[in-house]
């Protein structure tokens, strides 16, 4: 196999589309698992999302991730009301995402941010599991776009940033990825701000 000259794994930003946010032509799982994979394959690359990357005993699986509000800190989270969340908007601020993005389930419904974030870490899961299993790895990499640790989100202790800080990505994905031995090294993006763990 040819090593590819570029190993993509998409972020929020790629994710957006130009439509009205709850519109139904606004399908993001389809940008993030068809229209994505397509473009990344049509240039030579591969696709994390879609399958890992093996080489010499080393592999890479991928995800976006996403955010579930789990980074709130308790003492914001007493502060926000679920609608906040839902609407993801502070005042009179709002994470861009709300206008850009719209996971859909099966029946067309706008889901919620904690499911597309299950989703996310379910599949990163299979990945890991399946080179888990594959006696030829001996080391993975995991990368995702949203951070899986709590440990990489900057902190003021103080509001709206705090609030926002609830998406930057889930523990849940965090989780997903300490249960697999193999993992040694984590990369992610989102934070906009170097951090080494």
């Amino acid at each position: 196999q040819v090593c590819p000259t570029v190993l993509f794994v998409p972020g929020n930003h790629d994710l957006w589309m130009e439509a009205a946010p709850r519109s139904p032509g606004l399908d993001t799982w389809a940008r993030y698992r068809d229209d994505l994979r397509e473009l990344t394959e049509e240039v030579g690359a591969l696709y994390l999302p879609a399958e890992p990357y093996r080489r010499d005993g080393i592999a890479l699986a991928g995800s976006c991730g996403w955010s579930d509000g789990s980074f709130l800190l308790p003492e914001f989270r007493a502060q926000v009301n679920p609608e906040h969340l839902a609407e993801k908007r502070w005042g009179g601020v709002q994470w861009t995402d709300a206008h850009f993005i719209a996971f859909r389930d099966e029946d067309g419904r706008v889901q919620e941010d904690a499911a597309v974030a299950r989703q996310m870490e379910a599949e990163l899961d299979a990945q890991l599991a399946e080179l888990e299993a594959d006696p030829e790895v001996d080391t993975v990499v995991a990368v995702t776009h949203h951070l899986p640790f709590a440990e990489g989100v900057a902190r003021t202790h103080s509001l709206p940033w705090e609030f926002f800080a609830g998406f930057m990505g889930s523990t849940g994905m965090g989780e997903v990825i300490r249960k697999h031995s193999k993992v040694r090294y984590v990369v992610h993006g989102h934070a906009h701000r170097r951090v080494d763990r």
